[in-house]
């Protein structure tokens, strides 16, 4: 075995998380799997250390705390680069999106070991695969599934299956059997038949909401027997039926002949209730179409009763007297043979007799160690095979080759600040990596030295020939794409914004925008909060980072209030990233003249004192207060002027209205479009304060503070915005909460500081020196523990 200080063994543990197999087979064989793997592991290899690792999928129910504590790790998603010799077990790998672990299953440098429970839909397309879309997608299972290197099917007829489907030679195959509950074993007295036969006056039938179950044998044969209707022996029929379905049994079973006291429909049962109607049967029927295994006919076994099954593959391999095998609709045989085995007591004990060292291969310990001592030889074999790693679980990536990076986000000409800040970004990282941009953006802006530029898809995220995804999330309709695959695919995740309440509650819905909340905040919402966030955003309370924050490996945020937040609410440290400056300046572009000239363009005398707030014109910026500070500042004798530069929200005309009302109307300007980028920057060359705020908090950043920064424009900006921005003096801090008398004296505190228009170079350009984008590129890379110091010098 390898050197390695421990071995990865990653488990995809979705069916464990969803109820429609958790508490069925498949999710007993995968809970005996992984819950014994560490005991049998640890007696056969002591002097490895292992490290277990569980694949849960977001929009699945928690697991059990028994299933979670029996990994060391959770992750929503595959890693990228598992450890070396990692080995991946995918627990049921026909019954979720096989793409969500693809990534593991294409790692040449993993094994990967499927467990096969049947191929039963592919028996009865018609009923279990009706559409052209179940069909593809079980095609699509097949095929990842034929891709795995290491096979455990619970039966000698799925194995077989496996060779014939998909050509899976012998040596790949270990057949480990499917496990029996340990009810069965710690109850089973061994009691001798003939001193309880008195005792078992049922038949049983194992039954179940699925045709192929084919109850409707049994319900026909015993109806049809005088000898058990005059002995009054009961069927019993056990599994969930809706009341149709049970009224179209028993009218089929009075049809027959049968006497409806004796039909019982016991439901669903648990363990130790099923074990007591087992040994009151003295027949156990399983007339089923077809199955993977049946775990009905070795619980029968452990409790020393009689099966009479259908000859199928499954069935075949488990009854070793052929007379106790018919043919899937022979009623009258099974009437028959009902009818001995109640007169013959010596039939019974020769069954008995005859698979008494049937059942205990199946225990729970047994199934584990055949799964795991086969596995283990396979490991022992990849090692043995695998070339020798200079470096043994080295979290950085280094390759002769750039690091390849896919890099998901909105690109311009789209009016996105998001989409601007990945295009200066990009320009920056493709200088030191490979990278290939996935945008749903229409007709996106080139990109200079960007390999290419594709549509967004899932291949980014299972393409093998990327180092890492990287996937760039916002606020906006305009990440939807890039949040979904980022959710199911997992990933690096680049976070902008300090909150995501617009796009749950709009784009995902109110229902699940409340979950996330309330997960969140660990209660739960009262009724109309999230609407009343919605409405106002500065009494929001939640982030609703915590599902991104879950997948993301890792996250990057620019804001450092947020990312304590997110440290303390999800107990997840995310990467910081400089806030970086996204716009190009030349030192010439300063020149007093250049300023001049701008301000002759917008219009704005040299005499007045022009402040100027950018972006979208939002309540949650507090215009209003904005407003009144200026009534107040030119009541101060400041012949100052409010430019609002961007388009108005639904309450722009009560903002018109009340510069009316003040009597300011003439020295509040509104330019309610979105500007072009020369009028934008002939703005921010042109004012002499500037006005940034945000009432929603959390951590909140601003694109439009940090232009304001970039150019060394004294402005005035709420504590936690200036704060998480790491914003230098030149930015007036007042209350998150402020008073139009706090704006106004801040303003009034800067112009006396910068009189005349004048600006702090120095202190912009020490910002500047560590809030670009080449500093961004190379953190970016730590942080995705890529090696890029070999190819700074070809840059």
């Amino acid at each position: 075995m390898s050197a390695s200080p421990h071995r990865d063994i990653i488990f995809d543990m979705r069916c464990l998380q969803d109820e429609a197999y958790r508490t069925r087979g498949v999710g007993k064989v995968a809970e005996t799997i992984l819950i014994r793997a560490k005991e049998y592991l640890e007696t056969a290899k002591p002097a490895e250390k292992w490290r277990f690792t569980g694949l849960i999928a977001s929009d699945l129910p928690d697991l059990s705390p028994e299933h979670r504590i029996a990994v060391d790790a959770i992750r929503h998603s595959a890693p990228r680069e598992p450890g070396p010799s990692a080995t991946f077990v995918n627990l049921s790998p026909m019954t979720h999106d096989p793409l969500f672990v693809a990534r593991l299953v294409n790692d040449p440098n993993v094994l990967s070991a499927a467990v096969c429970y049947d191929f039963i839909p592919l028996a009865e397309p018609e009923r279990y695969l009706p559409g052209l879309a179940e069909r593809l997608g079980y095609s699509l299972s097949m095929y990842w599934l034929a891709c795995h290197r290491f096979f455990a099917p619970i039966s000698e007829a799925t194995a077989s299956e496996l060779g014939e489907r998909l050509a899976i030679p012998p040596s790949e195959i270990v057949n480990m059997g499917a496990p029996l509950a340990p009810s069965f074993i710690t109850q089973n007295t061994r009691t001798p038949q003939h001193s309880n036969a008195k005792m078992r006056r049922s038949v049983l039938v194992i039954g179940g909401g699925d045709e192929r179950k084919n109850v409707e044998c049994a319900i026909r044969a015993h109806a049809q027997s005088t000898l058990l209707r005059r002995k009054k022996i009961d069927l019993v029929i056990t599994g969930n039926y809706p009341r149709y379905w049970r009224d179209d049994l028993l009218n089929k079973y009075i049809i027959h002949g049968g006497s409806p006291r004796l039909l019982t429909f016991a439901g669903h049962v648990d363990q130790n209730t099923l074990v007591k109607l087992y040994r009151h049967a003295y027949c156990v029927v399983c007339m089923s179409r077809a199955e993977g295994f049946s775990l009905p006919l070795i619980e029968a076994m452990a409790c020393d009763t009689p099966v009479i099954a259908s000859d199928i593959p499954a069935h075949r391999e488990l009854i070793k007297l052929p007379n106790y095998l018919l043919p899937c609709n022979a009623d009258a045989e099974l009437c028959q043979l009902l009818e001995h085995l109640w007169q013959d007591k010596y039939a019974t004990a020769e069954f008995v007799k005859t698979h008494q060292n049937v059942w205990p291969r199946f225990t729970a310990k047994n199934v584990a160690k055949r799964f795991w001592s086969a596995l283990l030889e396979h490991m022992e074999t990849a090692d043995s095979a695998a070339p020798s790693a200079t470096a043994i679980n080295s979290p950085t990536v280094s390759r002769r080759h750039r690091p390849r990076i896919a890099f998901i986000t909105p690109l311009p000409p789209v009016r996105s600040g998001v989409a601007d800040y990945s295009a200066a970004c990009l320009k920056e990282l493709a200088k030191i990596c490979d990278v290939t941009v996935y945008t749903n953006t229409p007709s996106p802006s080139p990109i200079e030295d960007v390999a290419s530029i594709r549509p967004i898809s899932v291949y980014a995220h299972l393409a093998p020939e990327y180092d890492r995804v990287v996937s760039v999330m916002g606020n906006s309709h305009f990440h939807l794409d890039i949040f979904q695959h980022l959710i199911r695919y997992g990933g690096a995740c680049i976070q902008h914004d300090n909150r995501l309440l617009g796009f749950y509650g709009i784009l995902l819905g109110k229902e699940r925008a409340e979950s996330v909340a309330a997960n969140e905040l660990q209660r739960p919402l009262q009724k109309g909060e999230l609407d009343g966030w919605l409405a106002e955003e500065s009494k929001l309370e939640a982030t609703l980072l915590g599902e991104l924050a879950a997948v993301s490996d890792p996250l990057f945020m620019h804001s450092i209030n947020t990312a304590k937040i997110v440290q303390d609410r999800f107990n997840i440290t995310p990467n910081i990233l400089p806030f970086s400056i996204y716009r190009h300046w030349a030192e010439t572009d300063f020149a007093p003249a250049r300023r001049l000239q701008a301000r002759e363009r917008l219009g704005i005398s040299q005499s007045e004192v022009a402040i100027v707030s950018f972006g979208f014109i939002h309540k949650s910026k507090a215009p209003m207060d904005c407003i009144s500070a200026l009534e107040l500042l030119r009541s101060w004798g400041v012949p100052a002027k409010l430019y609002f530069v961007g388009e108005g929200d639904r309450l722009f005309r009560q903002y018109t209205q009340f510069s009316d009302q003040l009597g300011i109307s003439n020295n509040v300007i509104f330019t309610n479009k979105y500007s072009s980028e020369a009028s934008y920057r002939d703005y921010l060359l042109a004012a002499d304060l500037g006005v940034q705020l945000r009432t929603h908090l959390l951590g909140g950043l601003s694109g439009a503070l940090l232009d304001c920064i970039a150019v060394g424009l004294p402005t005035v900006a709420n504590a936690d915005l200036a704060d998480s921005m790491e914003s230098p003096s030149y930015v007036e801090r007042v209350h998150d909460r402020p008073s139009p008398v706090l704006i106004a004296n801040a303003w009034a505190s800067l112009i006396e500081r910068y009189n005349g228009g004048a600006r702090p170079h120095g202190e912009r350009k020490a910002f500047a020196a560590t809030h670009n984008f080449t500093v961004y590129a190379h953190r970016l890379c730590e942080g995705l523990s890529l090696e890029t110091r070999r190819f700074i010098a070809a840059a």
